[in-house]
């Protein structure tokens, strides 16, 4: 999970707890949310224990012990950053008011970053009441996502995420080069905007959009769409393929 935002992504204490909420609906998905859960403790190192639990879990009521770092990741369905910003209102801020120790929140979700800025917002109040040595780092997606599958061949472009933390006064995005020319999920993410970061620290908004690449096999003499991320003037320009992967050539048409 961090090495997608290098340094921004919190590194991981000694020893931490680590737990994972499922979604709690629809419920014919909760067997899909356990095993995303399953994927994501997986990925988790410098776990002490490790728990699946469904969302709106008492973690104080709970009498867990923790860990100096609390890990806690989610899998299942998510609408805003609103809804972000009262999950921590309501389960962390008084999570952390009651313990000594950070956290970090991974939303694998959709939209827990679609106005990142208003986590920030939120950050900057939570932050001056927490004790020394405490932090909160909080992750998700900018657009709909396809969550732990992300992991599969193909599909790792496809999350779009930003971070917010409380040792950090901006937003943290991702590199432009590991979305830009790449494949996005059209059913779901197309004409959705996403923010990244250029090598020389400025920002792009890219959109899941059309290119028109040429055709591999039995289509090498037509043009086929492929939705990937790009710079709206680049959508349904003409591209190439380069070096294993799609790139927009904005001389074309």
């Amino acid at each position: 999970m961090g090495a997608l935002l290098g340094s921004i992504w919190m590194p991981a204490a000694s020893a931490k707890s680590c737990y994972c909420e499922t979604g709690t609906s629809p419920s014919s998905e909760a067997p899909l949310f356990w095993i995303g859960c399953k994927l994501w403790l997986a990925g988790q190192n410098g776990c002490g224990s490790k728990k699946i639990v469904a969302n709106g879990y008492d973690y104080l009521g709970s009498g867990d012990s923790f860990d100096s770092e609390i890990a806690i990741g989610y899998v299942g369905h998510w609408g805003s950053s609103s809804e972000m910003v009262d999950y921590v209102n309501s389960s962390v801020y008084p999570l952390m008011s009651r313990t000594d120790s950070s956290v970090i929140v991974d939303n694998t979700a959709c939209l827990a970053m679609s106005d990142p800025e208003k986590i920030l917002a939120a950050m900057s109040q939570w932050a001056p009441t927490f004790k020394p040595g405490q932090t909160l780092a909080i992750r998700g997606n900018q657009t709909v996502s396809v969550g732990e599958w992300s992991i599969l061949p193909g599909f790792g472009s496809m999350d779009f995420p930003a971070v917010v933390s409380s040792t950090s006064g901006t937003v943290q995005y991702p590199k432009c080069e590991g979305f830009r020319d790449n494949n996005c999920f059209a059913a779901a993410q197309a004409g959705k905007d996403a923010v990244c970061e250029n090598n020389d620290g400025s920002l792009t908004a890219l959109s899941c959009c059309s290119v028109l690449v040429p055709g591999q096999g039995r289509q090498r003499a037509t043009y086929v769409r492929n939705e990937l991320w790009e710079t709206e003037t680049n959508c349904g320009k003409l591209g190439q393929f380069l070096a294993g992967h799609f790139v927009a050539d904005l001389s074309s048409l």
